[in-house]
């Protein structure tokens, strides 16, 4: 019988215990029924039974049917109520204030710089609630079921650089506010992590169908390119001789 490897719950199950999914290669999806499902029940919500909230933003006490519905909220409401969100307060361009110095994360509770926060225009500070750190770890933990621990040894076997090319993180374009970090490879088909690599190795893997015989042909093909002599100048030349002429066929 024919089995698969659920990454979540680390169990390997025949392939009726996973939902089809025509985007992946293997047409099953990554994670079996019930982890699927015990995902499912977590997310699932009913509203507080309240009747009455305070609006953050105009601090009047109004009914709930004044308030849009939100998952994440502790409540089951908007902090905001109906008419605030509409004429577009939580909308407007936050700055984070000068005498800000440091804030407290509402995930782990620590007191950090405002530098280890992002920016976030729908708060009332500028920045966003959760500090980097915790959002980097939800984000493990939800795509590849790995701790921040895991990841941080993986990092430092590497040395801060790319597993293919060998760039160093520090080197990567970064924003003010969210700079780039090493992208995490895992096997579609097992969901096992194989290590960290830069976001151009990691697309250019992906692009080639995660394949050992597609990287081959492809060496191979640069290999016989390289041998050819030809300039990099004149394989353009010959490419676009090429074009040219399958226009002006196509034109016939």
């Amino acid at each position: 019988m024919d089995t698969k490897n659920c990454p979540r719950c680390q169990t390997i199950k025949p392939m009726s215990e996973f939902y089809k999914n025509v985007r992946r290669k293997d047409g099953l999806s990554c994670y079996c029924k019930a982890c699927q499902k015990e995902e499912h029940a977590k997310r699932s919500f009913d509203p507080a039974p309240v009747t009455h909230l305070a609006c953050s933003t105009c601090k009047a006490n109004k009914p709930v049917s004044q308030f849009n519905l939100r998952r994440m909220s502790k409540t089951g409401y908007t902090a905001s109520c109906k008419a605030c969100l509409a004429i577009g307060v939580s909308r407007r361009d936050f700055v984070v204030t000068e005498d800000l110095k440091k804030k407290v994360c509402g995930r782990c509770k620590k007191e950090q710089p405002i530098n280890q926060f992002c920016k976030n225009k729908g708060s009332a500070d500028g920045l966003n609630f959760h500090c980097k750190v915790c959002i980097k770890e939800t984000a493990l933990k939800r795509k590849y079921a790995m701790t921040a621990d895991v990841y941080w040894n993986l990092f430092d076997q590497q040395k801060g650089k790319c597993a293919i090319c060998g760039v160093h993180e520090k080197t990567l374009g970064n924003r003010s506010d969210r700079p780039k970090v090493l992208a995490v490879d895992h096997c579609h088909e097992s969901g096992e992590i194989r290590g960290l690599l830069c976001g151009k190795c990691n697309m250019g893997i992906g692009l080639l169908g995660d394949t050992l015989q597609d990287l081959i042909n492809a060496v191979r093909y640069l290999e016989k390119e390289k041998g050819s002599g030809r300039s990099n100048s004149q394989t353009r030349t010959r490419v676009n001789g090429m074009a040219k002429a399958s226009t002006s066929r196509r034109g016939r």
